[in-house]
Formats: structure tokens, C-alpha cells, sequence
């Protein structure tokens, strides 16, 4: 199915109105929270990251937390820093833990089951920034050390690295998130605001570029769209592939003061991630 921010189809600049549902404040937290990802699982499970306290939370939609794990350490169960969530089967949760060098893996109720890779496995994963998956077992995982996307094949064992330096022009510099398509695309975004795309199997295909200026911090895709934000307000740019054009989305309804930091899609609707950590709804229809 494809879809496409809400669209009144007036004149090019209502482009990218995003219609307002409701808002969602998680509680109880503690003082001091700082959420900084969001996923959203096919069966409607809000999950968040806490960098404050290194801790992952499950939210319901009426913003009540139902569990959160983890916590600073270095032990099974605990985190060095978790950057990125993946949700693609709704029935496990991949957690990027960027200083203990591992994926973690839990099921949809935040129960932990094990980590990637284990102590006895050989294969390395430096500093994991971002996590992309798909339901026939490819973990795409963006690491920071030789910047460069690992995919790895739990069928066969195989492990593929791509996008590192020998890709020269294409190659990644300053990587932040990786996110994968509803067609198998993967886009990886750089801090300039670069997005550049491969197949799954590693072959660059193109490059674009957003045109607001300073530090981007996330990426979300509503089908081959492209929604980044950045680290400045009001720092959310959006890239139509259907007009082949970027612009600011506008949310009608709500309060639309509070940046967005982070989104993720789940049917019609995406969920925006704001700076004080309230989760903004907006519709998404069907582009036909």
C-alpha cells in the first residue's frame, strides 16, 4: 500500500499537512527521562529509548508505561548507550548498543532473550548506531567505527559489510540513522542531511540532499518518502518522491510547538517523537 503525508491538494505550498489525532504522554517516568527514539511494532506497540538512564520502555497508547528494562552496565540486560530500535517482525525488539558493542534482543514485552553476537562468536560489531531489519532475517546494522552498514543473514551466517571507504565517492562519512524501505531500499542518513541509497544487497544506487542547514539526528520513511529532522527548530524537512521535492511539513491541529526529534510509521498514522518526550499522532492517507 503506498502512503504519503496527508495532502490538500490546494497549491504546492499546502504540501505535507499533517492532520492531528491526539498526543501521548508517557507516565510514570522519572525525573530527568530523555527519550530519543521511537518504534512502533505492526501490532501497535510504542517503544522508546531513555539515553538518560540507558533504559527501553513499552508504552501504551493511552501513554501509561507498561515496562521498561535495561539500565547502565554492562551485563546481560543492561546498556552502554542504546541509539536506535527495530521492530520488524512486532514480535522482538533489536536495541543498538552503541559502547558495548552488541544488538540486544528482547520479545514484544520487553522480556530480555539474548544478545549479537555472543562472547564465542567472532564476528565484531564497533560501536552500532542504527539498526534496520526485515521479517526473512537480514539485520542491517550501521556502525561508527569503520562507518560502514554490516548485513547480517542469521539463515546462512553470512555477514556482508558495504558502503565503507573502497565505495569512494559513495562511500559513508559521517553515518547517523539507517532505515529500510517498504520495497528492500535501504537509505542511510549522514549528518549533512545526505541520504544515500543502496539495495540489499550493497549496491549504491543514488544520493539526495535536504536543504535545511545544520545537524541531522533522525530519519523516518513513509513508503519512499523521506522525513529527517534535524537538530534545530523547527528542524523536520520532508522529500516527495511523487513531486521530487523537499519541504517543511506543517501539523494541523494540536500543539505543534515542541520539536521533533524522532517518528515512526504504523499503518495510516505516524508517531512523532518531541523533545519534552510527548508522542504526537498524526493521520497518514492513502495517496492514490
Amino acid at each position: 500500500m503506498k502512503v504519503f503525508i496527508s495532502i490538500i491538494l490546494m497549491c504546492g505550498s499546502l504540501l505535507g499537512q499533517l492532520i492531528f489525532e491526539k498526543s501521548i504522554q508517557p507516565a510514570p517516568i522519572p525525573e530527568g527521562a530523555q527519550f530519543s527514539e521511537i518504534a512502533v511494532s505492526k501490532f501497535g506497540d510504542i517503544y522508546l529509548i531513555d539515553s538518560k538512564f540507558h533504559e527501553i520502555y513499552k508504552v501504551g497508547n493511552d501513554g501509561i508505561v507498561l515496562k521498561k528494562n535495561g539500565g547502565f552496565g554492562w551485563n546481560e540486560g543492561q546498556f552502554d548507550t542504546p541509539t536506535d530500535i527495530s521492530v520488524s517482525s512486532g514480535l522482538e525488539l533489536l536495541v543498538t548498543d552503541l559502547n558495548n558493542h552488541r544488538i540486544a534482543l528482547y520479545d514484544r514485552d520487553l522480556n530480555y532473550i539474548t544478545v549479537f553476537p555472543k562472547n564465542d562468536d567472532d564476528r565484531t560489531i564497533p560501536f552500532p548506531l542504527s539498526i534496520a531489519a526485515t521479517e526473512i532475517g537480514e539485520m542491517f546494522v550501521l556502525e561508527n567505527e569503520n562507518r560502514e552498514v554490516l548485513k547480517f543473514n542469521v539463515l546462512n551466517d553470512q555477514t556482508t559489510p558495504f558502503a565503507g571507504f573502497e565505495y569512494g565517492k559513495y562511500s559513508l562519512l559521517e553515518p547517523v540513522k539507517i532505515r529500510i524501505s517498504s520495497s528492500g531500499k535501504l537509505y542511510v542518513l549522514e549528518k549533512t542531511g545526505k541520504v544515500l541509497i543502496f539495495d540489499r544487497f550493497g549496491t549504491f544506487l543514488t544520493e539526495m540532499r535536504a536543504p535545511e542547514e545544520g545537524t541531522a539526528i533522525g530519519m523516518t520513511l513513509i513508503d519512499e518518502n523521506v522525513l529527517i529532522f534535524f537538530n534545530e527548530k523547527p528542524g523536520v524537512v520532508f522529500y516527495s518522491k511523487q513531486i521530487d521535492e523537499w519541504y517543511e511539513p506543517t501539523q494541523i491541529g494540536g500543539n505543534s510547538d515542541d520539536k521533533w526529534i524522532a517518528g515512526a510509521l504504523h499503518g495510516s498514522k505516524i508517531y512523532l517523537l518531541t523533545q519534552t518526550g510527548s508522542i504526537i499522532v498524526c493521520e497518514v492517507s492513502e495517496l492514490k
